[in-house]
């Protein structure tokens, strides 16, 4: 049976930190039950405008994905319109339930908030998040309107790329 949106559970302004459910009993009122009851889990993008368009990374249970956010600002003088480009954001946030990875991400935050879910990359769009290995471990290249920009994916260094092939 195909699954609709309220088969999952909306985390937009819910940050489950565990996918462990540590008191054993089973509450409605514990987002953690409420995940393990559902089928999955979606959150919003909350900015106007804001779409995901390039393929997503998942490295050591980390969703990264990139979306980019439009502005149009009309300036008319003489008949002329300038278009403000937007700028693109880079999300990591768990497979597991949706909340961020990094709560050094939002600036001024010591602990996790929804924040953090997103570090912003510039101006204009970008593609999608390049994982590249590296015989100490791995990081990722973010294509942007400036070139290519690092992220540190502050993962562990023992991950190792997976190819298929058919024979």
């Amino acid at each position: 049976t195909p699954l609709d949106h309220g088969d999952l559970l909306d985390v937009t302004n819910t940050l489950i930190l565990s996918s462990e459910d540590t008191d054993d009993a089973v509450s409605a009122n514990e987002p953690i039950d409420l995940l393990q009851a559902s089928h999955g889990w979606y959150f919003d993008l909350e900015t106007d405008g804001e779409k995901g368009w390039a393929p997503t990374a998942v490295l050591e249970d980390t969703v990264f994905f990139t979306t980019y956010v439009p502005l149009e600002s009309e300036t008319v003088s003489g008949g002329s319109c300038t278009v403000e480009p937007g700028y693109s954001q880079l999300y990591g946030i768990s497979a597991y339930t949706g909340a961020p990875e990094f709560a050094d991400w939002a600036p001024g935050t010591e602990v996790l908030t929804k924040a953090d879910r997103i570090r912003y990359l510039g101006t204009g769009p970008t593609a999608g998040v390049k994982p590249v290995y590296f015989q100490g471990g791995a990081s990722m290249l973010v294509p942007t309107g400036g070139g290519m920009v690092p992220q540190d994916p502050d993962i562990n260094n023992n991950l190792n790329p997976s190819f298929w092939y058919e024979h």
